[in-house]
């Protein structure tokens, strides 16, 4: 049996400066990606019958900064979560500037799963990235975005299962 391999470019404009987005990735060794991989995965997936789904792994590489100001890191991960969703998606992370903040992208291949549920993983990962580092959600005080966005996964990351968060 052959895999298949699917090219996927996949992005979503956010409100936050470039110089942001690459501070937070430039944080190492990056346990806050963790928690919204899983999030993406299992919620792209909510809809399909249940299967044993094992804890996913990633690996990330060092940051490539770009003469545009932005940046990239590079990226394999393996979500294990049944067979509609790719066994590994090997690509980069990556951030560019716009006119009206940056864009952040994931690009890359994905081997296995169907076409149209891996694009939906990695849009529903976006969201959320986007979601937590967008200024508007920042809770009161003086948190920066990217640590905004630490702090929510790693809040993520303690949960046993998306209903509970007692990391206790």
């Amino acid at each position: 049996m052959t895999a298949t391999l699917n090219h996927h470019d996949a992005e979503l404009p956010v409100d936050v400066p470039p110089a942001v987005l690459v501070a937070l990735l430039e944080v190492r060794p990056r346990p806050w990606l963790g928690g919204f991989l899983r999030i993406a995965a299992l919620t792209a997936t909510a809809d399909l019958p249940a299967v044993e789904r094992v804890p996913g792994w990633y690996r990330t590489g060092f940051v490539i900064a770009a003469e545009s100001g932005g940046a990239a890191v590079p990226i394999v991960w393996s979500p294990n979560v049944g067979d509609e969703v790719f066994a590994s998606f090997s690509g980069q992370l990556v951030v560019r500037p716009s006119t009206d903040g940056s864009v952040i992208a994931f690009e890359g291949g994905t081997t296995g799963g169907s076409a149209a549920r891996n694009s939906r993983v990695l849009r529903r990962l976006l969201q959320l990235i986007a979601s937590a580092i967008r200024p508007d959600h920042r809770p009161a005080g003086s948190m920066s975005p990217s640590r905004t966005a630490v702090a929510t996964a790693s809040n993520f990351e303690c949960a046993p299962n998306l209903i509970s968060t007692d990391c206790t």
